[in-house]
């Protein structure tokens, strides 16, 4: 006997791996899941499609409809005492061993067991974002839709909400107009947006505060101009770059390094980055 696949099938241009949810709060892990999704404009088959670092074979006949999620479980019964598991897409079984929760390779492999749809390591060290290693949160992929490279830890942010959202996306859109300042504070809609601030708020905004100033990284001796602001999780829509220049004319992140991401525990994080470029070593710099 064997598996046929009649429909479209799993490929890296149609799948990704969405969330993972590596290490809960506490010493009990069985609440572990893993996402799937189908970023792809039709239905697609997963049949045979399989995980490596966990293990786990999608079995036979399984389809994804275009935008739709597939929850993997570690443990039937402690994910439905944890979550409301209504209308949620969760795949037959459990997958076997744990997800590491110092960061290990997963490997999504397609059906023929030879061609890897997505490899990649996720880390619990900066750039991967902090608070998914043991606070209770999930490791999102940032706009999904895109299938942003899996294996560069500034691709991921934490969940919104404590447990992420297994099955369904936590990001938020932003709709209006985008250059609007109905507060007055001179930050427009889109920026507060970003930032995770609300464009109504006529008094001081704390939450909207960004603060350059000059720090040493790591603890080491060099010193670098740095830039630290709050940024909203749930604005998968916005694409935040820091950048340096010389002359306020020529800008490049090829300079930058995130330093750290803390979370605020409200949906937002508090995000620090540094140029690499010491501080004594040119007369002027703008970050």
């Amino acid at each position: 006997s064997a598996d046929i696949i009649v429909g479209t099938p799993a490929t890296n241009a149609n799948l990704v791996v969405s969330e993972i949810y590596y290490n809960p709060s506490g010493a009990d892990e069985s609440t572990e899941w893993i996402e799937l999704m189908n970023i792809a404009g039709g239905t697609i088959d997963l049949t045979g499609v399989s995980l490596t670092g966990i293990t786990y074979t999608v079995p036979a006949g399984t389809l994804l409809a275009s935008g739709e999620r597939l929850v993997i479980v570690k443990d039937q019964a402690a994910f439905a005492a944890a979550y409301d598991t209504a209308g949620l897409n969760i795949a037959p079984g459990v997958f076997t061993s744990s997800l590491s929760n110092s960061g290990e390779e997963i490997a999504l492999i397609d059906a023929t067991g030879l061609v890897d749809i997505q490899r990649f390591q996720y880390l619990d060290v900066s750039p991967w974002p902090a608070a998914p290693d043991g606070d209770g949160y999930s490791l999102v992929l940032i706009n999904p839709r895109d299938s942003p490279d899996h294996g560069i830890g500034t691709n991921w942010r934490s969940s919104v909400a404590l447990g992420g959202s297994p099955g369904t996306s936590d990001a938020g859109t932003f709709t209006g107009d985008p250059n609007a300042d109905s507060d007055g504070d001179g930050l427009s809609a889109f920026l507060e947006h970003a930032l995770g601030s609300l464009d109504g708020d006529a008094g001081a905004s704390p939450e909207s505060r960004i603060q350059a100033t000059i720090g040493s990284y790591n603890g080491g001796p060099e010193q670098n101009l740095t830039i630290t602001f709050r940024r909203s999780l749930a604005a998968d829509d916005v694409l935040l770059e820091v950048q340096t220049s010389e002359d306020l004319v020529s800008w490049s992140a090829l300079g930058t390094q995130l330093v750290s991401t803390v979370s605020n525990g409200d949906g937002t994080d508090t995000v620090t980055f540094r140029s690499t470029t010491p501080v004594p070593s040119q007369a002027k710099e703008f970050i």
